[in-house]
This record gives structure tokens, sequence and C-alpha cells, in this order.
């Protein structure tokens, strides 16, 4: 059936979406499931996507935690565990606990969700999997009693994080090691430990924070007033593991495959690379953009294995489904929500802007060196511009100049942060000698971005708009670049 990855990922979003507004019963979603999937050929399958809607709405309901405002800033205690581990240097730590079960007074009680914990000025040594009790209070993020505040306890609550507590020697015992996913304990883990090792040994401050966001998609470190220049000048994605890393990972593993003679085209090369992408999805923290990333790039190296063909617009599609499917908060990830809407905009965009921009001119220097960026650009803002309008109220004036500018370093400094972390395997001199020269390139990223960014005039600051508005901003931007269809036009200009 035409279609079907789209309408199929449509239905997910719904059932999300309807999970989160209605509260309806388990078995009224399991009846119109038997039903929708009853009459499926009396409707020639359309009724299909209706039972995928029900069954989106049942497994949101099972994965979502139930609110826990009640207990907020009440002695309780909790059986927890750590299934992240901190990677700030220059801030507060922060460390992630899946809740297990929830004690009150004399009563103990199952809980499904997760709390921030961050550490006092005490030293405490906690890995991936340690299982620890915790008596204290658990806080909420913030109280906007202004309804244009952002409002950070709904937003983490749709991720599954409940609140927050601190850490003290005090108020925590570990009551058991090795609790977590095997693969993450033994391999995961460690290998992102192996990446901070490689950070903190040859970058410090502001570009050691950067290297962490653009390799790792960790923004910790960063100080506030960096993330205010990256905001104003519209590079907040590139602190986001997307799929130039990801592509850039997959191009070094194939030049590294020719070398040491693991031909493209074999099954067990294919094997080899999707483990690798797997294990760097892992150590970005299994990241939505990563995931997305990771995904369409192993299905674009089995499609080559095959010998098939695969549109990029269905992987993108398809990465979405497998993600909803696992994770269904990932839908309301701001990560998740910018990747897929620049990915979507690079495919569809790009070449419309393309063509536009080369009626100006038949210089093909020009075309390929100017034209061709500011197409990838010009679609990537389209793209992320609304999202980024809704929350973070601001529209960047000098974004497309700040990308041009700021993406190829961007480009440069990817891959050699990879070989940094590989040469310290064996020749910690040689990567000591790169990571000069990472550092230069991270401090070229850090001074555009700090200079284009401090200027009056790089971005304006907006009210906040409604999601009906954001939807419409879409619209007419999409119909915009298709209006050489009739139907298109007419509806535009109505």
């Amino acid at each position: 059936m035409r279609y079907a990855a789209l309408r199929t990922l449509i239905a997910i979003i719904l059932g999300i979406v309807l999970a989160e507004q209605l509260r309806v019963p388990i078995i009224l979603l399991i009846v119109g499931i038997g039903i929708s999937i009853a009459t499926e050929r009396l409707t020639k399958g359309y009724t299909l996507y209706v039972a995928i809607v029900f069954a989106s709405m049942l497994n949101h309901n099972i994965k979502r935690p139930l609110p826990i405002e009640p207990l907020h800033n009440k002695p309780l205690k909790f059986v927890g565990l750590i299934i992240d581990e901190p990677v700030a240097k220059e801030r507060i730590p922060r460390y992630t606990i899946e809740l297990k079960r929830v004690i009150i007074g004399e009563k103990s009680y199952s809980i499904h969700g997760k709390v921030f914990a961050y550490l006092g000025r005490e030293k405490i040594k906690l890995r991936y999997g340690d299982l620890i009790a915790y008596q204290g209070k658990i806080e909420p993020f913030n109280f906007p009693n202004n309804p244009n505040l952002f409002n950070l306890n709904k937003f983490y609550f749709q991720q599954g994080i409940l609140g927050r507590i601190k850490f003290s020697k005090g108020n925590i015992n570990i009551i058991g090691h090795n609790q977590g996913n095997l693969i993450a304990q033994y391999l995961i883990f460690p290998l992102r430990r192996y990446f901070f090792q490689v950070i903190n040994r040859y970058l410090n401050g502001p570009a050691r924070a950067l290297y962490a966001g653009i390799l790792l998609g960790e923004k910790q470190d960063l100080p506030k007033n960096l993330m205010l220049a990256f905001a104003n000048t519209g590079l907040t994605h590139i602190l986001a593991v997307s799929g130039l890393n990801v592509g850039i990972l997959v191009g070094t593993c194939i030049l590294l495959f020719s070398v040491v003679r693991l031909y493209r085209g074999r099954w067990y090369t294919l094997i080899v690379l999707g483990l690798i992408v797997f294990f760097y999805v892992g150590v970005t923290g299994f990241a939505p953009s990563a995931v997305r990333a990771g995904l369409m790039a192993f299905l674009a190296s089995l499609g080559f294995y095959l010998e098939r063909k695969v549109e990029p617009l269905q992987g993108v599609l398809i990465a979405g489904i497998i993600i909803l499917l696992l994770s269904t908060s990932a839908l309301f990830e701001i990560g998740f929500q910018l990747s897929f809407a620049a990915t979507i905009a690079l495919i569809l965009f790009v070449p419309k802007i393309y063509k536009l921009l080369c009626k100006f001119t038949t210089l093909a220097v020009i075309r390929k060196y100017l034209f061709a960026p500011l197409s990838v650009v010009i679609a990537a803002q389209l793209g992320v511009g609304p999202l980024l309008i809704y929350y973070f109220f601001k529209l960047s004036i000098i974004t497309i100049l700040a990308n041009l500018l700021v993406v190829p370093l961007v480009g440069f400094a990817t891959p050699l942060a990879f070989v940094v972390a590989l040469f310290h395997l064996f020749a910690p001199f040689l990567a000591k000698i790169l990571a000069e020269t990472l550092w230069l390139t991270l401090s070229s990223i850090l001074f555009v971005t700090e200079k284009l960014g401090s200027l009056s005039f790089s971005s304006v600051d907006l009210a906040k708009p409604s999601m009906v508005l954001i939807i419409i901003l879409y619209t007419l931007i999409f119909m915009l670049l298709y209006l050489n269809r009739p139907l298109v036009r007419k509806v535009f200009i109505l």
C-alpha cells in the first residue's frame, strides 16, 4: 500500500497524543484493536491504521509513569537503579535513577519512572548498574505560576522523569552492584568512560564541553552564556548527535575496511558496521537523534548489501516508527522533534531550493560551492525554525551566515575527534598532536559563535506561539515550495 510507512507513523503519533489527552480504559482499547482488525477487509485495510492508533495508545499508557505530585517534598524511601553516569566536570554532576519501588511508612509500592539525582559537595562513587536505597524527598523541577513560563515538570514528566533529588552520604545506601543491562554494563559504559577519559586528558574548559556536545550530545558542562550564543545564532543543532556524526563514522569505517580488506557488500562487513554504529549510539545514551541517524545508516548499508535502493524518506519514517514503538516518550523530546524535522526538510526541500537558486547563475563554481551548501542550510532552518520559535521563543536573524561559517568547522572537528580517540589507544603522542588541531578547531567554533551571538541584531525575542500556529507555519512552508502544483497553489492562496 502506497505511503504505508507515513500512515503508520502518523497513526502511532496520533495514538500517543490522544493517550496524553484522554484516559481510555485498557479494556476498551483492546476491544477497539480487535474490532478494527476484524473489519480490515471491509475497509480495504484502512481500519488497520485505526488499530495502530489504539495499540499506540495502549503502548503509551503501559509505559507512562503515574504522576507523583502528592509525594513531592514529603519524606519517603525508594529503591532505584543507576542507569546513567554524570559527565559534567565544571558543573554539578547528575545521575539518572530508574525507580523500582517506593516505601511510605510501613508499606512498599511498585513505581515506574525516573528521577535526576544531583551530588552535593561530598564525593560519592557510583556506577551504572548500582542498586541504591535513598531516604529523603523528591522535589519538583520548578513552580511556573505564569502560564507563559516553560513548565519543566510537565516537560520532564512526558519523558518519564518524575522529579529530582540531592545525594549525600547520609541519605543513600548501595545495596547491589552490576544490576543493569549486561551489554551496557560491560561494553557501552566502559566505552563511554573511555571517550570522556580522552576528553579530560587532552581538552579542558569550553573546548572540552563543546567536544562532548558535538561528539556525544552532552551539553551539561557548557556555560549558560555559550548556550545562549548557540541559541541566538541557530546553532544549537550541532550539539546533538545527528546524521553528520553517524555519516562521518560510517565513512571512516568504510575507509578502514578497505585498508584491512573487509570488503563492502559482504555480510560480515554489514554486521561489523552495524555493531560499531550500535555502540556509538549507545555511548550517546541512545538519544533519539542518534538512534534515528543510526537506523538510517544501517538501513542504507543493508540496502547496499542486498542491492536494493532505500528511499531516504522511507528510512526516516521507518526509524521514527521503531523509536516510538520502543519509547513513546521520545515524541515529546526536543531532540527527537528537531532531528526528524531537519532530516525530512533536507530530503524534501534541498532539491527545490537548489533549483530555485540555480536560476540566478549558470556558473558551476557558484552552484557547487555556494548554492549547494546554502540550499542545505536554508532547508534545515526551514525544518527546525518553527520548533525553535515554539520552544525557545527566539528567531535567529543570522542563522544562515552562522551555519555557513560553523558547520564546515564541525564537519572537520567530528572526524578529528574520532581519530584522536582512536589514536589514544596505541599512539598517545600522535593523539596529543592531533588534539592540538582539534582544540584550535573547537576554539574557532566557539569564537565565531560567541561573536555572532553577541550582536544586538543576532536574534529577535518572540512571544510563545501556539502549536496550531506552528502547524500552520509548517504547512505554508511546504506549500510554498510546491507551488508548481495547481491544487497546492490554490490552497496556499486560500
